[in-house]
């Protein structure tokens, strides 16, 4: 890396935080602090891109700009505008940003209480929370067609929507319980599923396979998890033992975000006693979705005409057989009928989730 490969803002007096970056890395997303009064810090949003560097005003009227993130194409910031007043409460409002102007995302009656957390690549599915200073907050999706209030299970109490794929088909959230804070993932096909495990901030991948998040256990050390339709919710830090990465002197793994094809995980440990970031590579999407070849989160066709060619060679062992024998689905040395009818169930179901 060169002096010319990096860039540092000083435009503003204050502290300034950069939060997310565009697809093609040229656009960043970030949050500066410009005063103090009324016993709340007051933001704008900045987008910085090559050369420039713009900022993301609030509304008149004392509205405060607390972008959270960034669409893939760069085009939309998405967050949260925020009242700042002498006495509390302080509402708040889900918000978007194109072209620098900020604007309120649609509430619901007696629901104005709302924020959002993420956005598809294109900005047009946005999650995150409705509520009110007397109702406890509920995942929402905003569409063009509308605002959506997920329907959650009896038990839970409140929920957050944190993340959407890239689509927008797949949405990873937050519920509270009586007993614990839980991770959900949701489709429009399958509805809220509420996974057994405990976390208070969950990514989905852009795909919509592989969903990660972090939780604080009983023993107060921050903690992260990986989940997958096949493996299930398991520690990140025993995933990564498991899949023979050297751990020695560290404690634990708290995830921050994931690659698009879910193979690659950013975070940060804990290493004799010091914070450190990490990268978790070269994770295997066809071990997540078995029957997903490609790794394109769904199993068509073209996953159809890959087991094919794998049925017709019959044996892993044959130097004609795809590397990995990734068709074997049993995991007996063959792909053979009992493989195709596990390929055909996959294939019925259509997504990994």
């Amino acid at each position: 890396m060169t002096s010319s490969d990096w860039e540092w803002s000083r435009a503003w007096p204050n502290s300034e935080l950069a939060l997310d970056v565009s697809g093609d890395g040229r656009i960043v997303l970030g949050r500066t602090y410009i005063a103090y009064i009324a016993n709340a810090s007051q933001t704008i949003g900045l987008l910085w891109s090559i050369g420039n560097i713009e900022p993301l005003f609030g509304l008149s009227g004392g509205w405060f700009a607390m972008p959270e993130t960034l669409s893939s194409d760069g085009s939309t910031a998405v967050g949260t505008l925020r009242f700042y007043s002498p006495t509390p409460p302080t509402p708040t409002r889900a918000a978007t940003w194109t072209q620098g102007q900020g604007g309120f995302l649609p509430a619901l009656a007696g629901l104005t209480e709302t924020r959002a957390t993420a956005c598809s690549h294109y900005a047009d599915v946005i999650v995150g929370s409705v509520g009110s200073f007397t109702q406890l907050d509920r995942p929402a999706i905003w569409r063009r067609s509308g605002i959506e209030i997920l329907t959650l299970p009896p038990d839970a109490i409140s929920g957050v929507a944190t993340s959407v794929s890239g689509d927008g088909s797949v949405v990873a959230g937050a519920v509270t319980t009586s007993t614990a804070v839980k991770p959900f993932i949701y489709s429009s096909t399958q509805g809220v599923r509420v996974i057994s495990g405990y976390a208070f901030r969950t990514v989905i991948s852009g795909n919509g396979a592989v969903m990660i998040g972090m939780f604080d256990p009983p023993s107060g050390t921050r903690r992260g998890f990986i989940w997958t339709p096949r493996m299930g919710y398991m520690d990140l830090y025993e995933y990564a033992l498991a899949a023979g990465v050297d751990l020695s002197y560290i404690k634990s793994m708290v995830p921050v975000d994931i690659s698009h094809d879910g193979t690659s995980i950013a975070g940060y440990l804990t290493h004799n006693g010091g914070i450190r970031a990490f990268r978790l590579s070269q994770l295997r999407p066809w071990d997540l979705c078995p029957a997903d070849l490609n790794a394109d989160s769904v199993v068509d066709d073209a996953d159809f005409v890959i087991f094919v060619a794998a049925y017709d060679t019959l044996l892993c062992a044959s130097e004609t057989m795809a590397v990995g024998c990734p068709s074997d689905l049993n995991g007996d040395a063959a792909v053979d009928d009992v493989d195709f009818v596990l390929f055909a169930n996959a294939y019925d179901a259509l997504r990994c989730l």
